[in-house]
């Protein structure tokens, strides 16, 4: 996801130094920090990687930080990973240096840019948002930390916005004032302040292995506080002494009996606990889970309908009496909304999925894991309502022409990153003829590129006409994303190479049905790491129709399989071992209903087959294997 930013003073972080030579490590007495107060520091980020020397015996302790160095140092220092979804700053080029430090740090909000979308790499920071940033890594890493008193002598001259985030790296003895009883907040932070300050929050994330784990619970102030310690995982588990209880490994929480949880990073799920073998999917940072059960090392999860397990380093567990806030769905004016939660900023960002489902009441907060099944916040199951263009099979064809599929691209588009008119005005026509090519949906295919490309002008679209995000990995999605001749290459291209032999084909491993869908079923599971992608492009879908005249929602009437080992697809609607077409492999999998028929055999659908390639093809419909889905609702 993007998220701007609202605080001008929040920006800082990632890693990097500087750009000459490095050197090895120079023995004392050939250097320039022999001696030097941060001695210590300095050698031993050096040793690790996360700050290097210039060569010849020169680290320059005293020199100035940029913005973009202290977000390599931190970068480093946190291994971040990257984020593909992360909106570009628009003065930082690709091809610099710190582009990969400063969207790293930037994408878990460690650090910002300004108001006017530039981030200013050259920028010395100084000292008091260098403390803000060190605050925000140390979120990430979900390290809860008290606010100490202020006592410096030039506390006045601190930004009152940034005190909590200064007494709280304090309280860390992360961060002192100077000989004098000064802080200087506005003076530019040094190399040598630098190095002392990242060495002492490697500290706090990687504390003494004596007494590793501990008990703990929030008090009567809604402070964090330890009951007991323990030097194992098994021995803390076996002291629990209730249900509010949790397990702390240093200053991270690794166990609790209930409540939420959400990434922290770049997370795979797992059909083990043992973290390893196969895959369910991934998802970016600040994804939230339904918690099931913690272990040591391990959390076990629901993502969508799938249960698996995550590596407990990647996720942040939250107790419920330090739950802030968890995303939500509301009905209003006949709409649907889903208001998604961004732990990292504690804040909401709004999204239109499409038509609210009848049994919801307007204005009430409901849950959903999956975008269909929805619960009240007491947990109490209310109805189940499938979004019609999240589970529209893609292999349809919109009832929109070249010339409409324009002027929902005009009349859709805002002025942004310095355009007033959409780059994708006048690709109508090469979305259609996609579609008659190669039998990929139009509508769909139109507002995933306006999604993936940010209506054509994101960096990755304008340098590489790369509309869709092909080969753009979440490690390094600005180098790793495939270059196109044009705009009209790239939608040929992708249609025939990528979308159709992988998401629309059974037989791939990126096969999970041939509708966008959720981290469960559908192109989500493994295209996008968002685990709403699907729903952000069925809802501009869903915009893109309600804009245009409503002719394509409810078009088709729509099943879904039941059969959890697979649901065949047969020539005639009956059951002979030598009429079989194809399989759908699992259950979730939505189909496109011509009509019912009835045969010796029972109750049919003959249905609209996956490919061109194929004749008739029917499905058995007896309640168990496959069912008809109505507007919003599965029907039983």
């Amino acid at each position: 996801m993007k998220f701007g930013f609202r605080r001008l003073w929040v920006f800082m972080v990632v890693l990097v130094v500087a750009f000459g030579a490095i050197a090895p490590n120079v023995s004392a007495a050939e250097d320039d920090i022999t001696g030097h107060w941060a001695e210590k520091s300095l050698r031993h980020l050096n040793e690790k990687g996360i700050m290097m020397g210039y060569g010849n015996g020169e680290f320059r302790p005293n020199s100035k930080v940029t913005r973009a160095e202290f977000a390599a140092f931190v970068t480093r220092a946190l291994d971040l990973p990257d984020d593909p979804n992360f909106e570009p700053f628009q003065d930082v080029e690709l091809d610099k240096w710190y582009y990969g430090p400063i969207h790293k740090s930037a994408a878990v909000k460690i650090i910002n840019g300004y108001p006017d979308g530039t981030f200013k790499p050259n920028n010395n920071i100084s000292r008091e948002h260098m403390a803000v940033v060190i605050n925000q890594a140390l979120k990430t890493k979900a390290i809860e930390a008290s606010e100490a008193e202020v006592n410096f002598t030039d506390k006045d001259k601190i930004h009152p916005s940034l005190l909590d985030d200064i007494a709280r790296v304090i309280s860390l003895k992360i961060v002192n004032g100077n000989p004098d009883g000064t802080y200087r907040p506005q003076a530019n932070t040094t190399r040598a302040e630098a190095a002392v300050v990242i060495d002492r929050l490697l500290t706090v994330m990687t504390p003494p292995k004596n007494y590793e784990y501990s008990t703990a619970k929030v008090n009567g102030s809604g402070e964090v506080v330890v009951v007991d310690q323990f030097e194992t995982f098994d021995q803390a588990k076996q002291n629990i002494a209730s249900n509010d209880h949790f397990i702390m490994n240093g200053k991270k929480i690794v166990w609790i009996k209930a409540g939420y949880t959400h990434t922290n990073q770049l997370t795979v799920v797992y059909e083990s606990k043992s973290l390893s073998g196969s895959t369910i999917t991934y998802v970016n940072s600040g994804a939230e889970f339904n918690f099931i059960e913690a272990g040591d090392g391990w959390i076990k999860v629901q993502s969508a309908e799938s249960i698996g397990y995550v590596d407990s380093n990647h996720v942040t567990l939250v107790p419920t009496a330090l739950l802030k806030g968890r995303s939500y769905y509301k009905a209003s004016a006949g709409e649907l909304y889903h208001y998604i939660y961004v732990p990292q900023l504690d804040r909401y960002e709004k999204l239109v999925v499409g038509n609210a489902p009848s049994f919801l009441t307007e204005g009430t907060k409901y849950y959903s894991w999956d975008g269909h099944d929805f619960y009240t916040s007491t947990g109490k199951f209310v109805g189940q309502g499938y979004q019609y263009f999240q589970f529209l099979p893609l292999y349809s064809e919109t009832s929109y022409t070249a010339a409409e599929l324009d002027k929902f691209i005009e009349d859709g588009f805002t002025p942004r990153n310095g355009f007033n008119k959409s780059p994708l005005v006048g690709l109508g026509k090469n979305f259609k003829q996609a579609e008659a090519e190669y039998g990929i949906n139009a509508l769909y295919f139109l507002a995933h590129a306006i999604h993936e490309s940010n209506w054509g002008t994101s960096q990755i679209a304008q340098s590489k006409y790369n509309l869709f995000g092909w080969k753009a990995t979440d490690t390094n999605p600005g180098e790793n994303a495939t270059t196109f001749k044009s705009f009209e290459d790239g939608i040929n291209r992708v249609a025939g190479e990528f979308i159709k032999p992988g998401y629309f084909n059974l037989k791939n491993w990126k096969y999970n049905g041939a509708f966008l869908g959720n981290k469960s079923r559908g192109m989500n599971v493994r295209y996008a790491s968002d685990p709403y992608w699907a729903e952000k492009i069925a809802g501009l879908m869903y915009r893109a129709d309600k804009m245009l005249g409503g002719k394509d929602m409810h078009k088709f009437k729509l099943g879904i399989t039941l059969n959890a080992g697979g649901v065949n697809v047969r020539d005639k609607a009956i059951a002979t071992g030598s009429n079989i077409i194809y399989t759908y492999p699992k259950n979730g999998i939505t189909f496109i209903i011509n009509k019912e028929v009835a045969s010796g055999d029972g109750q049919w659908f003959n249905i609209m087959p996956i490919d061109k390639k194929y004749g008739s093809a029917n499905i058995y419909h007896d309640g168990k294997h496959s069912e008809l889905t109505t507007e919003l609702k599965v029907a039983k």
